[in-house]
């Protein structure tokens, strides 16, 4: 079925060029110069004849592809394996995923650091992020963002300087990490976490802005980044 898609399509590219060949030689061959006004004329009705019938078979063999098309797009097999290939890559973070689930939103803090204490506890650190996201992951989290980047199985969170960085796009606090799954699993489990328990220690002690909040609806957007593909390999 594709070598015949294949066929038409070359076929139908080939038809247009023809149009423009075939005018350009039936010109070229006829000194102008030496006719007169009405064999002019009679000559351009004869070509415009001739442009008109190739393009009236260039049409048929566009609406010939064009059945073909419809033909494949309605196959169970083809349809099932692109709902499958979009589902795949939903997952791996490169399509819009929609569902309920929960945000987790982590501030610096607004108080002022005392002398005895260690400026690191009052600010949010990239190592946070990835901590929060891997509880979220061990959770269940089907998809996740931070601000509006979406995590995709590549991705990387940095830091430099002060900015946080995911993929290598700045991202402005407060951070908010949102997540689509089980929202009751998903809390219990970031609730519960010692990773999460050192941070209320923090705000309890150093002020940090730290919150969790249940979403009915979440939609994460398609990660903008290209899947590098030579990070796999097809195993025997």
């Amino acid at each position: 079925m594709r070598n015949i898609i294949f066929f038409f399509l070359v076929l139908s590219i080939i038809t247009g060029l023809l149009i423009g060949v075939q005018l350009k030689n039936s010109v070229s061959k006829i000194d102008l110069s030496a006719m007169g006004d009405l064999d002019i004329l009679f000559l351009w009705r004869e070509v415009e004849k001739s442009t008109e019938e190739l393009q009236k078979e260039n049409n048929g063999l566009k609406n010939e592809i064009k059945k073909l098309e419809n033909e494949i797009s309605f196959d169970e097999d083809t349809t099932a394996l692109l709902k499958k290939r979009e589902d795949l890559k939903t997952k791996a973070g490169f399509g819009t995923m929609i569902g309920t689930g929960l945000v987790v939103t982590l501030a610096d803090s607004n108080q002022k650091v005392r002398e005895r204490d260690d400026p690191y506890f009052y600010l949010i650190h990239d190592s946070y992020l990835r901590a929060v996201v891997n509880v979220l992951k061990s959770g269940g989290a089907r998809g996740i963002s931070i601000g509006s980047e979406r995590l995709n199985i590549g991705s990387k969170i940095t830091c430099v300087g002060k900015v946080i960085m995911v993929d290598g796009k700045r991202i402005a606090p407060p951070y908010e990490i949102k997540a689509i799954g089980d929202p009751v699993s998903l809390a219990n489990i970031i609730r519960t976490s010692s990773f999460f328990r050192m941070l209320e220690h923090y705000r309890d002690n150093f002020g940090i802005q730290l919150g969790v909040k249940i979403l009915p609806l979440i939609e994460l957007p398609p990660s903008q980044e290209s899947l590098n593909l030579e990070l796999f390999e097809v195993l025997p």
